[in-house]
């Protein structure tokens, strides 16, 4: 079980800022300073990587960027207000589920608005059942994941689409939905002199599906006196959407039309001639919950005021609390739920305990053999963990999207050696020369050993990191070998070796000072040492190397290093460098990335430019040893 620092209350956040006109107008929604808001959001965008607003004159305007984290947090706050509803209601049994799958395209719109408040309105009266909101990419390389069910027992689906009656992505039958109309909207105020409207050009933003396409042909073909030109500007651009709104008016379905901008109080008018648009919903199986989801949709979507606020959500429970919960169930006791994350036996009953403050129900009950969960934990349980694989999915996918767009990349490296060190300068190279092609780009550097950069990797908190030994579960492109290590001995030490190569045994003889918890290579001689029955035990052990070298520099110590890191310690004749090739040889270095999620191409061009650093110093990598000896 992961601790995020990230929580409902940031997401929940975040969310009111995405739908509100104004962040003040956020702000009151959930009686919070304007500060305190801005504060919450700032956090999230940093623990992220993730710039997710811009102003836009006097307001905040969600990124493009956004669209993915908005989407998950909505899924994943509806979770836990469901959970809220359950426990309140005190309803008996197995939570059922049926899931409601929108292409992302239609995220933010009307429409997507619409099918949000009908699926609280139907939790809001009945919470036997839960319906799972899916806002997911249709693209066939997109991957699956986003589309599984958060309770993995859900047996049916809808799929709600807006089709054209006419063009590629005609209807295929009858509407369960209302009909819906083709509309102009903009922004334009009524001619001072004629008190009438002004129509401006039209424009046809990026729609979902072949919509922009039948429309275009449609009016181009049936009714050419129209002038209708497409516009490169998705529905969740909001930056794209206003500055076409202040030179044309926008045609689109009504459904389609962004809630952001009907809240804006635009002037729209039906298109006369215009084919029109059916709701369509692909659904399997007959239930009653569907039954009442469909038509408080269809309520919904045939009201005169579209604008109306959204009541926001206010998260009881937070993730920290439903993860110590799942673990618990998993293990079989607070006690072993305390042992597997290294935490004290006392913090575990205090997490459960404000769960259960939380959601207003009994979880865990006392008795001689230790405590034992509830029926209605048992029941909870299936959400909690889709709730929390959800979570954590989202939270990773987010900072692929950083990646994506180009915001945020993080890198982990090694501890460092020094800034001279031929490690920091192939990076200082590479990092160098991505900078100059991706200016917008934010680059973060963490350092750390082997097993956290792994962790890094594996959880999401880093898309690349270098390393010299692959653990398994991650992916890895070889991009050169390290530097040859040596013993670097201060000159007062009076250290004579019988020959070239220094033995196994001189080494013993040496005052080391390593720093085996943090250095791969220092691990590796250890190891390599033991195997001829020789065991090397320093007399310092420091997580830092440069202050390790900066002790080499004054006192009669040796360490392990390249002799790169201490190149002008050799230039100054304070230090002596021996190679351990013989001992230690050189290995492949690698960069390794999730599995789980395929490498953008920014990554990977980030990556070819680490490796062609590597190469072009190679031979360059030689010299300071050479220079050494002598």
């Amino acid at each position: 079980m992961s601790l995020p620092r990230i929580d409902f209350s940031h997401l929940a956040a975040f969310v009111a800022a995405c739908d509100c006109v104004s962040m003040s107008q956020a702000a009151d929604a959930l009686e919070l300073t304007t500060s305190a808001l801005s504060a919450r959001l700032h956090g999230l965008e940093t623990r992220l990587g993730l710039k997710l607003f811009a102003r836009h004159g006097r307001n905040m305007l969600p990124l493009p960027a956004s669209v993915f984290l908005y989407n998950r947090s909505l899924r994943l706050l509806s979770a836990e207000e469901f959970l809220q509803r359950r426990t309140a209601s005190a309803t008996d049994g197995a939570i059922r589920s049926f899931g409601v799958q929108l292409d992302e395209a239609y995220t933010g719109t009307i429409l997507a608005h619409a099918v949000l408040d009908a699926i609280r309105h139907v939790h809001s009266i009945q919470t036997a059942c839960f319906i799972d909101l899916i806002l997911s990419r249709r693209s066939p390389a997109e991957q699956h994941t986003d589309r599984a069910p958060l309770i993995s027992t859900s047996s049916q689906s809808l799929e709600i689409a807006v089709r054209c009656t006419e063009g590629n992505s005609r209807a295929r039958g009858a509407s369960l939905l209302p009909a819906d109309i083709w509309i102009r909207a903009g922004e334009a105020p009524s001619d001072i002199r004629t008190g009438k409207e002004t129509l401006k050009d039209l424009l046809i933003p990026e729609l979902p599906g072949t919509l922009s396409d039948d429309i275009a042909h449609y009016f181009s073909e049936i009714r050419p006196s129209y002038h209708i030109a497409a516009a490169a500007v998705g529905l969740q651009d909001y930056f794209g959407i206003a500055r076409l709104l202040s030179s044309h008016d926008l045609l689109l379905p009504r459904a389609l039309l962004p809630a952001r901008v009907a809240a804006s109080g635009p002037r729209v008018s039906a298109v006369p001639g215009a084919p029109a648009c059916l709701i369509e919903v692909a659904e399997s199986g007959d239930d009653s919950v569907v039954k009442a989801f469909l038509a408080e949709l269809r309520r919904r979507l045939a009201t005169e005021d579209p604008s109306e606020s959204r009541r926001p959500f206010r998260p009881a429970a937070t993730m920290r609390q439903i993860g110590t919960l799942n673990l618990v169930l998993k293990t079989g006791s607070m006690r072993s739920a305390a042992r597997a994350v290294g935490l004290t036996a006392p913090m575990i009953p205090a997490q459960i305990a404000q769960l259960e403050a939380a959601l207003g129900t009994t979880l865990m009950v006392k008795g001689r053999g230790g405590s034992t969960p509830t029926g209605s934990a048992a029941e909870l349980h299936p959400m909690c963990v889709g709730i929390e694989h959800c979570f954590n999915a989202a939270i990773r996918m987010s900072r692929k999207v950083a990646a994506d767009f180009q915001q945020s990349i993080r890198i982990g490296l090694p501890p460092s050696w020094s800034s001279d060190s031929r490690t920091s300068e192939c990076m200082a190279v590479a990092l160098s020369a991505f900078h100059r092609e991706y200016p917008e780009c934010h680059i973060e550097v963490d350092e750390g050993p082997r097993d956290v950069l792994h962790g890094g990797i594996r959880s999401g908190r880093l898309n690349i990191a270098i390393v010299g030994r692959v653990a398994l579960q991650v992916g890895s492109i070889a991009i050169g070998t390290s530097e040859d290590i040596s013993l670097v001995v201060n000159r007062r030490a009076g250290f004579r070796p019988h020959s070239r190569r220094v033995s196994a045994d001189e080494l013993r003889r040496i005052p080391l000072i390593l720093a085996p918890a943090h250095v791969t290579m220092h691990q590796t001689l250890i190891a390599a040492l033991a195997k001829a029955t020789v065991q090397l035990e320093p007399v310092m052990r420091l997580g830092s190397i440069p202050l390790i070298v900066s002790i080499i520099r004054r006192s009669p110590f040796g360490t392990i290093l390249p002799a790169s890191v201490v190149r002008k310690e050799l230039e100054a004749g304070l230090v002596e460098a021996f190679p351990l090739d013989h001992i230690v040889p050189r290995r492949r270095l690698w960069a390794i990335f999730s599995t789980e999620n395929p490498l953008s191409e920014m990554e990977r061009h980030l990556i070819a430019l680490i490796k062609n650093a590597f190469a072009d110093a190679l031979e360059d990598a030689k010299q300071p040893l050479a220079a050494a000896e002598s």
